[in-house]
């Protein structure tokens, strides 16, 4: 439903006021509607035209009240969710810096983190979320653009870290919380070195959650899944990279799991015995984890090759929007060194409407903020 598409029907002053109003609202922050607030709208409107049609000392131009009445109209399609959709709305950036830009402004200045729960998302995933929009400004060339940042961010998420060694959630939340966090932190130590003893610990309790084949999931008793394995792999090799001796064991283990997913010709299963899975996403994150360890494991650069040649760069009709996919092929190709499929995957990321957001499969759970984080690293390379 377009309000706006119908101002050419409205009076001058009618059509200026509704513009005004639909900026303010944009201006708010995100409310949850109470239960009832509909009702309660509805009702103070009927009580305002039964009042206009008594007799009374005063009152209000015509064409003001029409103006309050779109103006509540339009506050409660806004905080249901059917006018500007799930989160922040913002018009989509020219360039990944002007991403970067954006994710620097929206940083809540307190507590160093990304509030996802501001932007559409669910706060359950905040650390992982954190994680990545600080990934993402790293990447700026300019090093000291971002700094603070940066550094408030990783601040933020070493003292998150629960006496387990995790960083927070519960179950799937947490798994991603965990593995996406220690990459990130592991990956941005040499700007926030005093997060050596916080990995350390994370790398502690990647190994005591990995399981006994050698992979993880988010069930207890399960042997593992192809997409918090691989997840799980990145956070580990980063770990590695910097020494941490820790990091050694688990990381083959998971390796040696994570190739007895993968069946002929490159197709790759969810579990080690399942079926072999459709999806884009868990064939991306298994090419590119084959391919970063082929570092220290030549043998699996031809496997990992294979699997993400069967990557497609376009997106068919039928494909909805899916940024942590498109992410996922964006690593795989820059892994594989296809340069040109890489850029052709982050340009579709950046094509994508804005009001499109609430259709994509991972919306509901990263929101605004997982989408323009992923956008700009699908840009970086």
């Amino acid at each position: 439903m377009n309000l706006t598409a119908h101002l050419d029907e409205l009076s001058f002053d009618d059509a200026e006021g509704f513009r005004q109003v639909v900026s303010c609202l944009k201006a708010w922050p995100d409310a949850a509607v109470s239960e009832g607030f509909a009702a309660r709208v509805m009702a103070a409107v009927d009580a305002e035209q039964a009042r206009d049609e008594q007799p009374s000392r005063f009152r209000f131009p015509f064409p003001f009240r029409r103006v309050a009445a779109a103006a509540a109209l339009i506050a409660l399609l806004v905080l249901a969710g059917l006018y500007f959709g799930k989160g922040t709305v913002a018009s989509r950036p020219a360039s990944a810096r002007d991403d970067l830009g954006w994710l620097a402004s929206v940083q809540d200045p307190d507590s160093g983190f990304w509030l996802p729960e501001s932007h559409g998302g669910s706060p359950a995933y905040r650390p992982a979320l954190t994680a990545l929009a600080m990934l993402a400004l790293a990447e700026e060339p300019d090093p000291n653009r971002f700094s603070s940042q940066i550094q408030q961010a990783c601040r933020a998420l070493a003292e998150s870290q629960l006496p387990s060694g995790a960083f927070g959630g519960e179950g799937r939340a947490e798994c991603y919380n965990h593995a996406i966090t220690t990459f990130a932190l592991a990956s941005l130590s040499s700007r926030c070195p005093e997060v050596q003893p916080i990995l350390v610990r994370a790398v502690r309790f990647i190994d005591r959650s990995q399981s006994a084949a050698g992979g993880w999931d988010y069930l207890q008793g399960s042997d593992g899944n192809t997409a918090l394995t691989a997840w799980n792999l990145r956070a580990l090799a980063r770990a590695k990279e910097l020494g941490l001796a820790e990091a050694h064991r688990p990381f083959c283990k998971g390796l040696r799991w994570l190739r007895r997913t993968v069946r002929t010709e490159g197709a790759v299963a969810y579990h080690e015995n399942s079926p072999v899975s459709r999806s884009e996403s868990l064939q991306a994150l298994t090419a590119s984890a084959l391919l970063d360890a082929s570092r220290d494991f030549p043998e699996l650069e031809a496997l990992g090759r294979t699997i993400a040649a069967k990557l497609s760069a376009s997106e068919s009709a039928d494909e909805g929007l899916d940024c942590y996919r498109d992410y996922a092929k964006f690593l795989a190709f820059s892994a594989a060194g296809d340069s040109s499929r890489a850029k052709a995957v982050g340009n579709r990321l950046r094509t994508h409407p804005v009001q499109d957001l609430h259709d994509d499969a991972w919306g509901c759970v990263g929101g605004y903020l997982y989408a323009r984080s992923l956008t700009a690293l699908a840009q970086s390379r």
